[in-house]
């Protein structure tokens, strides 16, 4: 696609003012005054006096309506005939009346229409300027995107002080059809938008924005401020929404409120923290960080990690940046020898002493500061440099500003400054903000800014997952799993028993206690013997979520007596707390009280957005109290389940505890001290494997609506699932068998085993962002005739964001299949992430989805070598079949006029071709699928 579908949007050839008489006067002329500068030119035209005349490329304009509501369809009627492919929308009131009516209407017209209640869209570069907004925009290379025209409007205005500059300033008012998803698709292929900055209130298609996000940051930092939303906490998430369009799995009103710890713990703001995350993006929290963070991605460099160093010149500014760091986890690397030496040989008086913070004297010549910079900056070890000045009188302080400045111009870390103060500083701040070195008032407003961009870096390797639905760890039982969640609701139950819970974990190899269920103190006496004391006893009861809040669970039962005594004192207390519930008996199970084991906690609920999420802390009876948890989506792959866990506390004490033993192990037996190592990491290394496995059951188990796993008793021997709760609703049909996840999984289904007409062998799965390199190394092997009948030119590699772009691909909206062959020199993805070691890519065939959802657009290459092997033939089956089983209705492509062989290979498949009205040099092939 040469022309992104926004493009009459954001980059029109005409713009068309529509309003109707003299209503709204006073909006209608701001906008003319306003449009008569865009560089396309702007037509004025009264709705009552005639049809404007139409474009010279049919839906590149943009209207822009100023008129009453009762007008705006009839309005959209006559931009559609003048050649407009989108619209912005002033409406009169709200025009919650109208638009329904307005919607089917850009729909049918096929304009794309940004508002109503949208204060307008501005490109400075082109000098349009399509807004209700109160300050203009000058150019730059940020991208502002709000779902609030308040907050763009403060932000404009905050700029013009600041010095920066936006690509796009885009205040989307009700997103009746043009969404954020949108803008962000747009933005994120622009040229000129370098980071985009996003004001985030709600999703209302979390598949979409998932989409759209993790394609933005793939190419480009993406910093987002989400405002709204509690945290955890209270039934309010959880008492409606499970059976929205987009998820729909109803669940009956006795079930909408939490039955599990996930259900009451989490909201949505824990939600949206985890998809921000997952998606690559900055997150923000405090409005005075946008701003702080708009000056960072303004700068010339960004950190690729948490590594800082502080150079002040006084001591209180530089210790009090030294505690925030350890506050925002900001890490401050020892120095190496090389640099300290570098350090010390800058003064002869011995006043630089090396270390982190580096702390020069308070009245420090300005040449002294820059080249301080300079030293620390070079250092290997360091991410990024924080510059902090305090003025003294016997320091010219516009002198080291300029000093640092200069410095700054030429260094290859990240730099950013807190000059502290106001009076003398402020013109200070604009010299540095004019390099651009983002430049604060506080410590604390430099150090959130430094912690917050620097996440960027580690988000970006969490985006880059494409986890498999089944991992590479041995199948799972899904189909007996399946049939154990159609009994429980063939039944009428949406809760599972402990019994049931721990078989539906043991189908998904998850590790669990075995419950024997007794129904009187006899049958209690002859299990615990049976299995051996202690035991520990539980109520067993579809009505009773917490247990041990209701005095419904013994632990460490270590004789008859006791198990007689407890069995009464359980079925009293419950009884008398709780008189209602049913109870089906009691559980009696082994004691799991392992030597430095630890109780940790999983959990899965489903959120009316974003659809499954899953939980994962510290465990045990003070769970909701602790504080010590973490958010993600599935699927979940080793790397995203070992990052989950190393956001919690509970981290620490596993991977100590995994030490201790190492340690042991070696200490016990000279002879096996070779081995700590191996057992070092076995707690986290059984956590991890079980994320993935929860991550599995919840991917190919859409019935599954909460789920506890509490507690999962950690020990060096492995982990065990010794408590375990699953509620269940009946799943909606789909097409999809992924339609209830927000993020698809990578499609290992896809994957096929071919041989070619000469006998040789090579296989067919889908792009991983792993490939990258090797989709490098495949554009520069091919000849200069094939790229050009590809892409229309003869470059010879691709940009990284190209690389990017063509390789972290979300398979909801497109898909990229590649074909490899085994080689000696590959120089794919490394570790154990790999999809592919040792494989060489020898062709690639893509679609995307254009924007009406149905049709697609695909390409096609294949290695010069493989050509006229059959090879090409294959791989267009291959997506023509992806395509049809995704329901969509054509393909289409476009082909050079001269490229005679893949018109053949058209014709073969049934696709037909015209000429491209457009450019006579293409030809138009399209199927109907």
């Amino acid at each position: 696609m040469d022309r992104h579908f926004l493009a009459a949007l954001f980059d029109p050839k005409a713009v068309l003012l529509l309003h109707a008489g003299a209503a709204r006067t006073e909006v209608v002329e701001l906008l003319a005054a306003r449009l008569a500068a865009a560089s396309a030119g702007m037509s004025r035209f009264d709705l009552r006096a005639g049809a404007p005349a139409p474009s010279a490329r049919p839906g590149d304009a943009l209207a822009v309506l100023a008129l009453p509501d009762e007008d705006v369809e009839a309005a959209l009627g006559l931009a559609a005939r003048s050649g407009c492919g989108a619209a912005v929308v002033f409406a009169e009131h709200d025009g919650a009346a109208w638009r329904e009516d307005w919607a089917a209407a850009a729909r049918r017209l096929r304009i794309h229409l940004l508002g109503p209640a949208a204060l307008g869209i501005q490109r400075p570069h082109a000098g349009l300027d399509a807004s209700l907004l109160a300050t203009p925009a000058t150019p730059g290379g940020i991208a502002l995107v709000c779902q609030s025209g308040a907050i763009a409007a403060s932000m404009l205005d905050w700029a013009r002080d600041a010095g920066i500059g936006y690509s796009a300033v885009v205040a989307l008012g009700d997103e009746i059809d043009v969404t954020v998803a949108d803008a962000l698709d747009f933005l994120a292929s622009d040229g000129r938008t370098h980071s985009i900055v996003l004001y985030l209130e709600a999703v209302h298609d979390a598949r979409r924005f998932m989409s759209a996000l993790r394609g933005a940051t793939a190419a480009k930092p993406v910093a987002v401020l989400k405002a709204g939303g509690e945290p955890g906490g209270g039934p309010v998430p959880r008492t409606a929404g499970y059976s929205r369009a987009s998820f729909g799995v109803p669940v009956p009103a006795s079930l909408r409120t939490a039955q599990t710890h996930a259900g009451a713990m989490f909201g949505s703001r824990d939600v949206y923290e985890a998809a921000l995350r997952r998606a690559g993006a900055v997150q923000i929290r405090y409005f005075l960080q946008l701003f702080a963070t708009v000056e960072y991605l303004a700068s010339k460099h960004r950190p690729h990690g948490r590594r800082l160093v502080i150079v002040s010149n006084g001591t209180g500014p530089a210790m009090l940046a030294g505690d925030l760091a350890q506050e925002f986890r900001v890490a401050l690397p020892e120095l190496s020898a090389q640099t300290s030496e570098r350090l010390a040989a800058l003064s002869t008086d011995g006043s630089v002493r090396p270390s982190n913070p580096l702390i020069l004297r308070a009245d420090v010549a300005p040449a002294l500061y820059a080249d301080a910079l300079r030293v620390v900056a070079a250092d290997r070890g360091v991410d990024g440099v924080m510059a902090l000045f305090a003025p003294h009188p016997l320091v010219d302080a516009p002198a080291l500003t300029d000093a640092v400045a200069a410095a700054a111009r030429d260094l290859v870390k990240p730099l950013f400054a807190c000059w502290l103060g106001d009076h003398t500083t402020r013109p200070l701040r604009k010299v540095l903000n004019a390099v651009p070195v983002p430049t604060l008032r506080t410590p604390e407003a430099a150090m959130a800014a430094y912690a917050t961009v620097a996440s960027y870096w580690h988000n970006q390797q969490l985006s880059m997952q494409s986890p498999r639905s089944i991992a590479a760890i041995g199948r799972p039982d899904v189909e007996g799993g399946r049939m154990l969640l159609d009994a429980v609701l063939a039944e009428g139950r949406t809760t599972l028993d402990d019994a049931e819970s721990k078989a539906l974990l043991a189908a998904f190899r998850i590790p669990v206690t075995q419950t024997t269920v007794t129904r009187s103190p006899t049958e209690a006496i002859v299990a615990a013997q049976q299995i051996g004391f202690p035991v520990a006893m539980k109520i067993v009861s579809p009505d009773v979520v917490h247990k041990s809040d209701l005095g419904g669970v013994a632990l460490d039962v270590k004789s008859v007596a006791e198990v007689r005594a407890q069995y009464a004192a359980i079925m009293d207390t419950v009884r008398a707390v709780a008189p209602d519930a049913r109870i089906e008996g009691i559980g009696v199970e082994p004691m799991r009280r392992l030597r430095g084991s630890r109780e940790v906690y999983v959990g899965v609920w489903r959120d009316p957005v974003f659809g499954p999420a899953m939980a994962f802390g510290a465990g045990g009876t003070q769970v909701e109290f602790s504080h010590d948890t973490t958010v993600e989506f599935p699927p979940l792959n080793p790397f995203l389940a070992r990052r989950m866990i190393e956001r919690t506390r509970i981290a620490e004490a596993l991977a100590a505890a995994d030490e201790s033993e190492a340690a042991r192990v070696g200490d016990a037996d000279p002879s096996t001290a070779g081995l700590a190592g191996v057992r070092t990491g076995q707690r986290l290394a059984a956590v991890q494997a079980i994320l993935v496995r929860v991550s599995e059951m919840v991917c190919e188990l859409p019935a599954i609506v909460e789920l506890d796993v509490n507690p999962l008793v950690v020990g060096p021997d492995g982990a065990v699932a010794v408590d375990a709760r699953i509620v269940v609703a009946p799943p909606r049909a789909a097409a999809d068998r992924y339609a209830h996840l927000a993020i698809v999984p990578y499609p290992t289904e896809l994957r096929r085993d071919w041989q070619l007409r000469d006998g040789t062998w090579c296989t067919l799965r889908p792009i991983d962002p792993l490939d990258a390199q090797r989709v490098q190394d495949f554009m520069r092997g091919l000849s200069e005739s094939t790229r050009y009948f590809r892409f229309v030119s003869t470059i010879s590699e691709l940009a990284p964001r190209q690389l990017a772009r063509f390789t972290q691909i979300d398979y909801d909206r497109e898909m990229a299949l590649v074909v490899v062959q085994p080689s000696d020199h590959d120089t794919g993805g490394r570790g154990s992430n790999d999809p592919a070691p040792g494989e060489r890519i020898v062709g690639v065939v893509r679609y995307m989805l254009n924007p009406d959802l149905t049709t697609c657009e695909f390409a096609i290459v294949v290695a010069d070598a493989l050509q006229g092997h059959g090879l090409g033939r294959r791989m267009m089956q291959a997506i023509i079949d992806v395509a049809r089983a995704k329901g969509l209705e054509r393909m289409d492509g476009y082909v050079l006029a001269n490229n005679s062989k893949m018109l053949a290979l058209m014709h073969a498949l049934g696709f037909e071709d015209r000429a491209d009205p457009e450019d006579p040099s293409m030809r138009l092939v399209s199927l109907k699928l």
